[in-house]
């Protein structure tokens, strides 16, 4: 897209003006999206764990109407966002039916269910089965990117009876790899290789490169390593969109860049919040952490003296088999605060408990937005390959209880 056809920059919020003739049908959806994201940033820009965003204030019947959802409407929420949206219609009404129209994507008809190989996993398999259905015909040798044991490649490579060249850094997992495809007598090559420094020497103008959900970076990578080869054909599902990022984010194309919605990798993180397949074990061992997060934060408060939030490093899934005093005290060793002898824990875990109560329901006006988010990332990446010479098409593989990553892309370079 011509830049000058575009009257935009970062906080404004009036209709954006594009070129009919330049537009094409992805550019448009990406800026009506950063037109939306950019007007309601105040409420999706907040972080509630943090601190208590301003909307708690200044929209009441909101804050009123997320504060009474019971726990059932909150996992509910938190596990899908057709269920979001319909719990914040009432208050949020023309927002609300905004988003599900800017957010539909076409699913892919499921073909036949086939039965899972042993050494698959069944959601894993599901995964594998559909994505691959969604690419239909192959005409090309096949690149897996970040191929893991290389289950997709194996499968696509029986199917369409093509070759398949799998790339994976994992010496473990390449070794299980090729012990796979030899013992199934299958044309499959797997090589050990880091994508984002050796990725390239793969990739051809014969080649048709698949990925399925490799994350952030990794499969940035391989669009650009992939555009300035003229690989014939990127199929790809994305998937954390925050990781394997150096420094600051930038979107791919020019179209994004110039929308001017600017994105920080903690907000980008927030595109993929959703969880549909979690079980309820760990979905309760989450709470518990966040909670207990919640009470240490308020006892660092005090002990500090400073009524701000202080950032906390990752914690173990194992620490929640522990209580909250041990919890306490290794976050205190960590982060180099003081506690003081007798220190009665309690009335900390009890508002650490309150707390996240209150802010697990003010995530949800977030949360609200982590597939328009996402979206918009996937938008970014398709008009950055249309950019360079390709055609895409935009679909959902599979249905979000299987996996919410569930966005896949067609990119044929044009020509080919």
């Amino acid at each position: 897209m011509d830049a000058a056809a575009i009257n935009f920059k970062a906080g404004y919020t009036e209709p954006l003006h594009l070129h009919p003739m330049t537009a094409t049908h992805h550019q448009q959806r990406l800026y009506a999206l950063s037109q939306c994201l950019l007007e309601h940033q105040a409420l999706w820009r907040c972080q509630p764990f943090i601190c208590s965003p301003d909307w708690a204030n200044s929209q009441p019947q909101l804050a009123h109407t997320v504060s009474q959802f019971d726990d059932n409407t909150l996992a509910a929420c938190q596990a899908s966002d057709q269920a979001l949206r319909q719990a914040l219609a009432h208050a949020l009404p023309s927002l609300c039916a905004q988003l599900e129209s800017l957010c539909e994507v076409p699913e892919t008809r499921p073909p036949q269910r086939r039965h899972p190989p042993p050494d698959i996993p069944g959601r894993k398999w599901q995964q594998i089965e559909l994505f691959s259905h969604s690419i239909k015909q192959v005409s090309k040798p096949l690149l897996e990117w970040c191929a893991g044991k290389a289950h997709l490649g194996r499968y696509l490579a029986v199917i369409h009876d093509q070759p398949v060249v799998s790339l994976e850094i994992d010496s473990a997992l390449v070794e299980e790899g090729r012990n796979l495809a030899a013992r199934e007598r299958i044309n499959l090559q797997m090589r050990q290789c880091d994508v984002l420094a050796d990725g390239s020497t793969a990739l051809s103008p014969h080649t048709h490169a698949v990925a399925l959900h490799a994350c952030g970076g990794l499969h940035r990578r391989l669009l650009s390593a992939g555009s300035d080869m003229e690989v014939a054909r990127i199929s790809w599902s994305p998937c954390c969109y925050h990781k394997f990022i150096e420094g600051e984010f930038s979107p791919l194309s020019d179209a994004g860049r110039v929308a001017g919605l600017e994105l920080r990798l903690a907000e980008i993180r927030g595109a993929v919040r959703q969880n549909t397949t979690a079980g309820k074990a760990e979905r309760e061992r989450h709470h518990k952490l966040q909670a207990w997060k919640l009470g240490f934060d308020a006892l660092q408060r005090e002990l500090r003296g400073l009524d701000e939030y202080l950032p906390t490093p990752p914690v173990s899934a194992t620490l929640a088999k522990g209580s909250f005093s041990d919890f306490c005290k290794h976050m205190a060793e960590r982060k180099q605060v003081t506690l003081p002898q007798n220190l009665e824990f309690g009335s900390y875990e009890s508002r650490g408990q309150a707390a996240y109560h209150r802010v697990a329901r003010q995530e949800l006006v977030r949360e609200l937005f982590r597939r328009p988010l996402e979206l918009w990332l996937a938008l970014d990446e398709i008009v950055f390959l249309e950019e360079h010479g390709y055609f895409c098409e935009l679909s959902c593989f599979c249905n979000d209880r299987i996996t919410p990553r569930n966005l896949f892309i067609d990119a044929k370079r044009i020509g080919r």
